[in-house]
């Protein structure tokens, strides 16, 4: 079950980026920074807000890191990391969802809602006859 919307509220098209990101395995802070050319500010400021809402949490990993730079091999303090929490998965899906339906014409959407009845019927009726089984099962 989904949280309420007003939790959400502050979830804008970029933290919607960086959530996308560290779910497709960017997950340190200058990963994503290198991937959306955001300012340490803005990424900070970002990851703040998902937090806010739960979706993401934050560690400071200890030791060092080798990246190349420029074509030469750097050691540098490892950079923060973000993981996506259970919500944050959720929340992921859930937006997932809404696009799906969001690009469909009306023609679309109408069968869409008529193969959903179909189905909803079918497992209504699959259902009762469970519930008839039980009946006689424990009778």
């Amino acid at each position: 079950m989904m949280p309420s919307k007003d939790q959400f509220k502050n979830i804008g098209d970029r933290e919607a980026e960086v959530l996308n990101l560290v779910k497709n395995g960017y997950d340190d802070f200058q990963r994503i920074r290198e991937q959306l050319t955001l300012s340490w500010r803005q990424l900070d400021y970002s990851i703040e807000k998902l937090e806010d809402a739960d979706l993401v949490e934050t560690r400071n990993p200890d030791g060092y890191t080798v990246r190349e730079v420029d074509g030469q091999r750097r050691k540098f303090k490892e950079p923060r990391r973000v993981e996506l929490t259970e919500l944050g998965l959720q929340y992921l899906d859930h937006v997932e969802v809404k696009q799906q339906y969001r690009d469909m014409d009306r023609d679309e959407l109408i069968e869409t809602i008529h193969q959903l009845e179909e189905r909803v019927e079918r497992l209504e009726q699959g259902f009762q006859s469970f519930k008839k089984q039980i009946k006689q099962q424990l009778s």
